[in-house]
């Protein structure tokens, strides 16, 4: 997936298994948001660079890849659901909205305000 003038970018939904760079052609860092088609999905693919993410829509959005990309997470509707180890990038400080949820049954390390958390 190539980002060329973008800085925000919707997806209805993200399944699959293909590396993005959250970065457009002029290494900008952009916000993924998944989750308009309100259908619950599961990308098992990295995500990386500088940019966020940013999980909207009533579904459930699993992440099961080793990602890395450095900015914020933010689960703004429905329920962001780690499917491993480590799937949200330790440097992403996660910010869970009111009624929305993040769910992990897994090791993972949760940057909020600066501080991580070891779950």
């Amino acid at each position: 997936m190539v980002f060329t003038n973008f800085t925000r970018f919707n997806l209805g939904g993200l399944a699959g298994t293909g590396n993005i760079g959250l970065t457009n052609t002029a290494s900008t860092a952009i916000t993924l948001l998944v989750g308009t088609n309100n259908a619950d999905s599961t990308y098992s693919g990295a995500l990386s660079g500088g940019g966020s993410l940013i999980k909207i829509g009533t579904g459930t959005f699993t992440l099961t890849g080793a990602n890395s990309y450095s900015g914020a997470t933010t689960v703004s509707n429905g329920t962001l659901q780690a499917g491993g180890n480590f799937v949200i990038a330790t440097t992403s400080a996660l910010t869970v909205a009111s009624g929305a949820t993040f769910t992990s049954n897994f090791q993972q390390a949760i940057g909020f305000a600066g501080r991580r958390r070891q779950r």
